[in-house]
Order: structure tokens, then sequence, then C-alpha cells
């Protein structure tokens, strides 16, 4: 009973003493093997074979009694996640959740399962290949240790990950060491809880090591917050052989401890010190004397060392603690680094306490900061400018928040993850240093707001969260809203996944001021995830020098053979800011490729909210390809601020030929064995693009794209046409077919369209369509015939459009083949020109024919330009004919006769 003997000196966990050292990291073999190597999502009571679940069970033997937070322990068990739980007899063991120290149990009555845990590395872990979770007692009393061994583990799903740890258990000390083996760890960052929990929920020895605050795993800090963790990334991950010892050592008269020594809290948020700041230190008692008072020993920047004597009166006694403030005190009026070190010098302190007799204040210091102030982009410069971040609901209490760089949308930003589970109410902070007023000072960043990918827009609501932008002007005490970025700040579109602008006034402060980026993470939609993005973070006297684009515009119409490759660019560029622009720069770019830049001069000066217009004379435009012309304001002393509104664009389909399709023409896609014609254009919105393929047995070739379901669109551009003759037509053969032959219809929704342009692409009019209430070639080639009349004199594109809008995925092709152009071979007579008159033209309710010569009986027929008749009267040579019911549009004009048919377009208006 050497360990049962020692339960009366047992600290509470939280009061552990703890080391951390390099040594040798052992690994056990031949152990109790607990799970596969697939392991993930269990724990393992009395049983090897696991449970998903909460589980009671009598646990495994440790093989001697282990003393542990006042208690005495004989059995434990095992969670995937990197912990044991202590107990004896039937006890349960929570299932192996990655928040088992930092939440709280959903149902109160499984906190039993919570308490006497030991983490080593508590954390969402699985096996792979290679993993084994086991344990084995190995030595000879009194000096057995059990030993918990994880090989191999990775975080869930991650990939190169290879973690190996132990929790050991020591016989003669009831010492706990988590020792760390080799560690290979991924890119994706995680948190993880390292340390040990009592006979209560918020009994804890937590370890933190966290990066922004200049910790590593082998300078770990102590925490009595279950919340806190241990970063884990690729560059910040244990040491080979590191070891983390909680222990309790046998007491003795004199131990009075220095727990933690602090400053006021307006230095601790960035504040200017004065000349003699107080120091304050808490203090213990962890002897069995009651202490009047404590020497102690004072070191300043390693400075001359300094002695005092704190009184402690009334008289400290056993396991008591008090705050105290020293004699000596700091001069914090100046920036710089300070280090103060403070340890007690009790007389009759044997010395082996060490680890608790030294307090110390580590910070850097800021004189209020100048302002204006340059712009700030990622986290790593908040932290070099004196910025923090912290916890708190209604104001900044706990250091460290979440705020971070990048989270992938671009690496130069500060980001933070709002992750809104109940469980995860979180309110973070990101506080600057006090900083100087200035006049008509404004606050000036670019912000954006990601789904959970970090890439595409989130429009999907932040619930009642909130992104407050704060100001202070009594050093965090309280805070007042300067811009709120909320829930109608998503839906209607003021902030998006695109880095967008913001100015804010500073209003007249007297004296030192703080700013702080607040989120109010309420946490009420468990799918609603997001990234909030902060970027060119300033403080700047106005918006000063502001130049924006917007307006782009081509003339893409002077050459009707669309044989034109240069063309004039116009833009507007805007004066955004607060000064006088008299000169600038821009730029114009096709397709992200060759920016062509001019200098522009503004007479009379471009005033603060003017606009003017520039040219580009000549940009160059490759034909046949999807066009983005984008013109950019270049301006040299413009504050970096305002870069989401220096760019603006146009889109278009540019159709032009230096070498257009001869008349006659048939395009017979058996000479194409792959790719598709020259100077063809197809594209898709989703799914397949038109190509060529074998089609049938008889390996015969068509141009085709494959329909599939999901509003999935296609389309195929022929190059323009030599100018039409007079009674031209477009002929092509068309079929759907099913992917296995069979048959195939077209639901709801879905078509094939041709339309024509005349413009070189830049609009189009349809002139053939085919759909469900419109059948054509289903199954079997047909052969459709355009009639191109209207457009005789004219070079022309035509496009084949396939439109699928179903939610089914029944699959089948459009095959398209013997595409021609030719002059209209029907054995009716087409007049050149036609024998009679219209007016007016363009009409609008009623049009005149008269003057015709019919020869007999005759008729009129108004077509579409597709052949659809749309209306149909006889004629008796001077008539007056309502339009009154056809859309707005181009149309035909037939007189039938004797005399042949007689052909003019009118237009509706």
């Amino acid at each position: 009973g050497s360990s049962s003997s020692r339960v009366h000196a047992q600290y509470s966990v939280d009061n552990y003493f703890f080391q951390q050292q390099i040594g040798t990291y052992t690994e056990i073999s031949g152990g109790t093997v607990l799970g596969d190597i697939n392991i993930d999502e269990q724990v393992f009571n009395a049983s090897t074979t696991g449970s998903v679940s909460i589980v009671n069970g009598a646990g495994f033997p440790i093989g001697f009694p282990f003393a542990f937070g006042g208690e005495v322990f004989t059995r434990f068990a095992v969670g995937t996640n990197g912990y044991i739980k202590l107990g004896n007899d039937n006890f349960s063991i929570p299932n192996t959740v990655s928040g088992a120290f930092s939440s709280t149990p959903f149902n109160p009555a499984d906190t039993l399962a919570y308490l006497n845990m030991i983490g080593a590395l508590h954390a969402d872990l699985e096996g792979q290949a290679g993993s084994e979770l086991s344990f084995k007692t190995i030595g000879t009393e009194p000096n057995r240790e059990c030993v918990i061994q994880w090989k191999k583990f990775r975080i869930y799903l991650a990939t190169g990950d290879d973690f190996n740890f132990q929790i050991r258990l020591k016989e003669n000390s009831n010492n706990i060491v988590f020792s760390y083996g080799t560690f290979i760890k991924t890119t994706n960052p995680n948190l993880v809880s390292v340390g040990i929990r009592g006979n209560s929920l918020n009994v804890v020895h937590m370890r933190k090591a966290q990066q922004v605050s200049g910790e590593t795993w082998l300078t770990s800090t102590k925490s009595t917050d279950r919340t806190k963790q241990c970063d884990l990334t690729a560059g910040f991950i244990p040491n080979n052989g590191l070891d983390y010892i909680y222990y309790n050592p046998p007491q003795t008269s004199n131990d009075v401890g220095l727990d933690k020594a602090s400053l006021t809290p307006a230095i601790a948020f960035g504040c200017q010190g004065s000349t003699s700041e107080p120091i304050s230190v808490r203090v213990f008692n962890y002897g069995d004397s009651t202490q009047s008072s404590l020497p102690y020993k004072l070191r300043i920047n390693n400075g001359a060392i300094q002695e005092g004597n704190l009184e402690l009166n009334p008289p400290l006694a056993k396991n008591q603690s008090r705050i105290l403030t020293l004699t000596q005190t700091l001069d914090l009026s100046q920036s710089g680094e300070l280090n103060v070190k403070i340890w007690s010098t009790l007389p009759g302190d044997t010395g082996i306490y060490a680890v608790n007799d030294t307090a110390a204040i580590k910070t850097t210091l800021f004189a209020p900061a100048a302002t204006p102030a340059p712009p700030i982009k990622t986290y790593s410069e908040f932290l070099s400018k004196g910025w923090k971040s912290y916890r708190g609901k209604n104001k900044p209490k706990t250091n460290n928040g979440r705020f971070t760089s990048g989270f992938q949308f671009a690496s130069g930003t500060t980001a933070i993850q709002v992750v809104a589970f109940s469980s995860d109410t979180i309110f973070d902070w990101l506080v600057s240093p006090a900083m100087q007023p200035t006049p008509n000072l404004r606050l000036k960043f670019r912000a954006a707001l990601t789904a959970f990918d970090s890439i595409t827009p989130y429009a999907g609501g932040i619930d009642n969260d909130e992104i407050r932008f704060m100001i202070s002007e009594d050093c965090g005490a309280t805070w007042n809203t300067l811009y709120i970025f909320d829930n109608n700040s998503v839906t209607g579109g003021a902030i998006s996944n695109i880095k967008k602008g913001f100015s804010v006034p500073i209003p007249p402060v007297s004296g030192p001021f703080q700013i702080a980026v607040y989120i109010d993470n309420k946490g009420t939609s468990p799918q609603n995830t997001y990234n909030f993005h902060l970027d060119d973070l300033t403080l700047n006297q106005g918006n000063s020098y502001d130049l924006g684009a917007s307006k782009v515009s081509i003339d893409n119409q002077n050459n009707p053979n669309c044989d034109q490759t240069s063309f004039a660019v116009k833009a507007w560029l805007k004066n955004a800011g607060d000064s006088t622009i008299s000169a600038a720069s821009a730029s114009a770019t096709v397709n992200n490729q060759n920016p062509q830049v001019q200098e522009f001069s503004f007479n009379p000066a471009l005033q603060p909210g003017d606009s003017a217009q520039i040219t580009f004379n000549a940009v160059t435009v490759n034909p046949n390809a999807n066009i983005k012309i984008l013109v950019r304001a270049l301006l040299a002393s413009e504050d970096g601020f305002s870069a989401a509104n220096d760019t603006a664009s146009i889109r278009f389909i540019y159709i032009g030929s230096a070498s257009p399709i001869a008349i006659p023409s048939v395009i017979n896609f058996n000479d194409f064995p792959s790719g598709v014609p020259a100077g063809w254009l197809v594209e898709q919105t989703q799914g397949s693009d038109f190509k060529v393929r074998v089609r049938g047995t008889n390996s015969t070739r068509s141009l085709s794209t494959n329909v599939y379901s999901q509003n999935k669109s296609s389309f195929a551009i022929a190059p323009t046409t030599a100018p039409l003759p007079q009674n031209a037509i477009l002929t092509f053969d068309m079929r759907l077919k099913n992917d296995l032959a069979g048959p195939f219809s077209f639901g709801a929704g879905d078509s094939v369209t041709v339309s024509i342009s005349t413009d070189c692409g830049n609009s189009w009019i349809q002139a053939f369509k085919t759909n469900a209430a419109q059948p054509f070639g289903f199954e079997n080639f047909q052969t459709a015939t355009v009639d191109l009349s209207a457009y005789a004199g004219s070079a022309i594109a035509f496009r084949f459009d396939v439109r699928i809008n179903r939610n089914d995925n029944t699959g089948a092709w459009v095959d398209l083949d013997n595409i021609g152009v030719s002059e209209n071979t029907s054995s009716a007579t087409i007049l050149n020109t036609p024998g009679f008159r219209i007016s007016p033209n363009p009409a609008t309710d009623f049009i005149q024919v008269s003057g015709a010569q019919t020869g007999g009986q005759a008729s009129l027929k108004i077509l579409s330009l597709n052949g659809r008749l749309m209306k149909e009267t006889s004629f008796s040579g001077n008539q007056l004919i309502s339009v009154k019911s056809l859309p707005s549009g181009i149309y035909l004009l037939e007189l039938h006769s004797g005399n042949g048919i007689q052909r003019e377009k009118i237009v509706i208006e």
C-alpha cells in the first residue's frame, strides 16, 4: 500500500505540478491490442472489441493502485481519440468525441463519464494501415508502469499523418507521463486537448501551446480553462522524445508558490502605461505551515536583481491563495519588449518545488500608434503591429481567439472560421493597440464572406450572427459599434466572396482609442459554417486618392463581314476618393493576357464624384472565342484600399472569320476524325461540349454533344459565312439517340435550337427549335431546312444550342451532320424583286400591301424566320392587314400566286 498511504497528500489535479523535457520515446510491444487498424470513434471498457457510445464496464487492470486527484484507482478504460478514463468497479467512459474535455455533456446524467480523464492528444483520431492501439503493464513492484500506446494514428480522413504517443501511469510516484514519439502532420491545422481532469468538469490542468502566443510544444503553459488547446500543424508538432510529466510530490512545511503575475487590464489591451505601473502576483500556500510573509526577487529585462517582501496579513494558511501587489513598479510609458521574472526565496523551501516558485510576464508594449496607419493584410502583420486576439461576450477577456491567416481564399488575408453550432457560441475579438487621434479619420478595409470551402459565395445567411467593427476610448472597458455585417448584409449582397472595399468614419475622439473586429458567433444553425476574410485594413484621412472603373463597351459592328480584329474599347473612370485627379493611366486586357496601358489626362481635372470617358483605340480580339475585356484604373497615388472598384469588364462572344464559309458548302464530319472544324466555337456551361464522335456501326461521324440531366447546356457556333445570295437556306441532319441506342424523348424545358447572327455574335435570332411540343429527329435522322432569304447580302453566323432541364440521369446524344449553306432549290419560283409595296415598315398595328400583280387567285402568308406560319389571308391586290397579334420581331411576308412566290422582310415593333 505505498500508493494508498500517500492519498491524503494528493493535490486536486488543477494544482498538479508539471515538467516538460526531452527524453527517449520507448515503444512497447506484445501488449493487449484494442480494435483493429481501422479503429475510429470507439471506446474500450473491459472489452477489446470496443463500442461507439457511452459504455459501462469494469475496465482494464492498471496492475497496481494508482492515486489521482485524491482518490485511488485500479482500473481504466480507453478512448480512440487519445484519452483514458480512470475508475473502479463498474464505471462509464464517454464515446470518443473530440470535445470530451472542452464540451459539456449533452445529457447531464452522463457527467460522471467525463470525470477522472487523462488525455495526451485528444482530437478526432482514427487508425490507418499499420495502426495499433494497445496497453501493457511493465516493470516490477514497486516501479511498475501501465503504458497505453497509440501507434501510427492520424486525424480523421487526413492523408500523411503519423502520430505515435503514450500515456504512462507510474506506480511509485503516481506520476502521469505523456510520451511523444515520431510525429508527421499534414498541412491542415487542428486543435488538440492535452491535459487531465479530476472529479469535476472544471477541475482541469490543460496545456496550451499556440503559435500566436510564441509558445511551442516544449514551452507549453498551464491553463485551468478546459477549452484551452494546443495547435497541431505541419510545422508545430511535439518534439520526438518530448515528455509531459504531471506530478504530485510530497508536501513540505514551507512551500509558497507564485502562480501568476499580471499588469493592469489596460496594459493587457494595448493601452500605454504610466511610469509607475503596479505589478500583481497570485501566491498559493502549497505547504503545511501558515505563512505571514514571503520574500521574493525580481528582474526586469535582464536588469539588476531587486528584492522585496510580501506581507501576508492575515497569514496565509495551507491551500489558500491571495493576489498581492509588489513594492516595485514598472515604467510602461515606452514601446518595447517587457520580460519580468519574479521568484520566491522562502526560507526552508527545499528547492525541489521551483517549478511553482516563479511567475513571469512577457509582453510587447506599444505607445499609442501614430495615425494615419498603412494597410494591414495578414494576421502576422496585425500581431507585429500590436493587435491581439481575444474572446469574450461583451468585451475582450481571454487571450487567443481564432483569427488566423488565409483559409485558402487568399493567402494574404486575415480570416476567421465561424462554425455555427449550438455548443460553439464563441465571441472572438481582434483588438488594436491604442492609437493617437487624428481629425477626419476613416477606418477602411476590404472584406469577403465565403462558404466552408473558402471559395464559393456564402448566400445562405448567417442566422443572427454579427460581425462588428468596434471602437473604445477607455482601454477596452466599453465598446461602441462603428459598422456591422449581419444577415441582411449577406442576403442584400453588401458582402460576398468578392473582396469589397468599405470606408467607415471614425467619430471625434478626445484621446487614444482602439479599434476591434468582433465576431458574435451565436451558433444557432449547424449547417451554416462560413469564413470571414479581412484585408487591407487601414486608418486614413478620408478616401485620399481612389480611381474606379465602370461601364465598358466596344464597337464590334464596323465590318459586316466579321473580319475585324481590332476594336475601340470605351470605359468610364470615376473619382471615388476625396482628392482631385488630373491624370491617370488605365489598362485594357483581353482574356487576362497582354494588357494595353494608356495614359489619360483629365481637362478639367476630375473632381471627387466626377466621371470621365476614356477610349482605347485599338484593342486586338481574336475571332471565334468567348471574350472578356477588363479595364483597370491605374493610379500610382491610390492608397490601396479601394482595389475592389478598380476594374470593370464586358463579356461577349465574338464570331469573326478571315476565311468565311463558302456558299454552297456542306460539312461532312467524316473528314474530321477528332476535334471540330477550324473556326468553330464550342463551349458548355455544364456537362460535355460538342465534339466529333463515331456513331453507329458504319463508323460514320457527326458533330455531337452528350445530353445529360441536371440543367446542362452546350453550344456550337460556326464562323461567319460569305455574304448570302438571295433565297439562301441552311440545311442539316439531326437526331437524338439514347446512350444505349434506345428511344429518347425531351422533357419540359429541353430543347435544341438554331440561331442566326448578322452582327458577329453580338445578338442572335432564333430560326429553328425542337422540343417536346415540336419533336424533330428523335431516334432517326431528319433533315431540317432554315430559310435564310431574309439575310440576303449579309454574312451570318449560326449556332446550335442544346439545353437540358431535367432531374433524372437519362443520357443521350444530339448528333448533327451534313451542315450546309446553299441556295434554295425549291420548285416554287421565288422572285428576286417583289412586285408589291408594304407600308409602313416597320409597323405597329397594320400594314398596307399594294401594287401586286398576282396573275389570278392569291394569298398572303406571314411567317417567322424559322418558317412557322403566323398569319394567312386571301389577297385581292390592295389590302390592309392587322399585325397587332404578332410579337415584336422580324418576319417574312410571302405573296403566293400564279406568278410564283414573292417575298419581303417586315419588322413588327
